[in-house]
């Protein structure tokens, strides 16, 4: 079992020499023994290792889980980091809460003590159940693929070429004990149930899931080549926001359009976890309707469509800077807190100082009785764009947007360069 978690870590390139792995370790036979599997390839790989372990509070037996970890740690000589997750919402998905929030806290855990890689305990087993719940709730090919053996983040799952009942063989001949989880024989919870029901019932069912799952993950590779030649995403210079290629989605038909709005999530959530098919139906609707401005909410991201275009946009990340920054003369103004420069060739008879800002309630448009979001609002510049957007002005006259919204004050000539671009084309 060492040698072929050894190939399958290497082959898949999860670990490297140098890296410094924090193995997420609950305490259950899984995890544990992955823990010694690397403990085991750290002098052979050359990585460094730590193991993490989340308190779900939920009784003592939790507590107990996190000694069991320690004495696993100290036992192995390496270092130990706990924290603690917080009780989850009355609403929604317990399941899906703690999923969030353990690689949410993984993650800080990990930046915290210097770790570039974080290993998870998934198994084949899992592998297969992952398959049978997509399968059941309905998906695509990319969701056929599995679990991935590596996901945004640096988070990588070394035991998927492990089967679970060999893995506790493996722990018995190590003699290190570990904690059977209560929980997972309830099955009430969908996927307790696809374990100790339809797979027990069906013996060579785990071996022949994987290997679709293995077929799928080679055919969604493909398609997310295809999808990454055909830019199907831009991102934008503007952080947060992705724009999709509506054009592309409209020659594409709908399987292999759903598959490209699947991509494009993922690209701009880091992850498809906790997409599901409604989810895709319901971009696909908005990307398919006449040009209009609506908004769908969707997890962990929120999708524009503004007029001809379609946008993602992470609700997460800033809308509005706070600071403003007077022109006074010809040069460059580094905006950090917008991730712009804007410069300033030439100012002409423009009114001195100039601030550099974002807009404002009463804005207007120099010399003219027009209010600035009237004026945007015909330019089809989405809600979301407006407040992110730089401008120049004197007082409550707008003197300056970037081209092409709206020719500059006569003699102003200025040009917004964003670290990841030019200003994109809006009209």
């Amino acid at each position: 079992m060492l040698s072929r978690t050894r190939k399958f870590i290497l082959e898949k390139k999860l670990i490297q020499r140098g890296d410094k792995v924090l193995a997420a370790v609950s305490g259950g036979g899984d995890s544990v023994a992955m823990a010694i599997l690397l403990s085991r390839l750290q002098a052979d790989i050359g990585f460094g290792l730590a193991l993490g372990w989340i308190d779900h509070r939920q009784n003592e037996a939790s507590r107990q889980d996190g000694n069991l970890v320690a004495e696993t740690a100290a036992r192995l000589e390496v270092p130990f980091h706990s924290a603690a997750i917080q009780p989850s919402p009355k609403t929604g998905s317990r399941e899906g809460y703690w999923r969030d929030e353990r690689y949410r806290i993984l993650r800080r855990m990990a930046e915290e003590h210097g770790l570039n890689r974080t290993a998870t305990g998934h198994t084949r087993d899992d592998q297969a159940e992952t398959v049978l719940l997509r399968l059941q709730r309905g998906t695509g090919v990319s969701g056929l693929a599995g679990i991935p053996a590596e996901r945004p983040g640096g988070v990588v799952r070394p035991l998927l070429g492990c089967g679970r009942e060999e893995l506790r063989r493996f722990l018995i001949a190590e003699g290190f004990p570990w904690q059977e989880d209560p929980t997972n024989l309830d099955i009430s919870v969908p996927r307790n149930r696809i374990r100790h029901v339809l797979i027990r019932d069906h013996p060579g069912l785990v071996d022949r899931l994987v290997r679709v799952a293995e077929k799928a993950g080679v055919m969604s590779e493909l398609v997310g080549r295809y999808l990454g030649e055909a830019s199907l995403v831009k991102e934008t210079p503007l952080q947060g926001i992705f724009e999709i290629d509506l054009a592309f989605l409209r020659t594409a038909g709908p399987n292999l359009g759903r598959e490209a709005l699947r991509a494009a999530l993922c690209q701009a959530r880091g992850s498809i976890v906790g997409i599901s098919r409604q989810n895709i139906e319901a971009l696909a609707a908005l990307s398919g309707v006449e040009p209009s401005s609506r908004v769908l909410d969707l997890p962990g991201l929120r999708a524009y469509r503004a007029h001809h275009r379609l946008f993602l946009v992470r609700p997460e990340d800033p809308v509005r800077p706070t600071r403003e920054i007077a022109i006074v003369s010809e040069g460059d103004y580094a905006w950090a807190d917008m991730d712009v420069t804007v410069v300033v060739s030439r100012l002409g008879q423009a009114p001195i100082p100039l601030m550099l800002r974002t807009r404002r309630p009463g804005d207007r448009l120099w010399s003219s009785s027009v209010r600035l979001k009237t004026h945007l609002i015909k330019r089809h510049v989405p809600r979301f764009l407006r407040d992110r957007m730089p401008l120049l002005a004197s007082g409550s006259e707008v003197v300056w947007l970037p081209p092409p919204l709206r020719p500059p004050f006569p003699g102003l000539d200025a040009e917004a360069r964003f670290e990841r671009g030019a200003w994109w084309n809006l009209a």
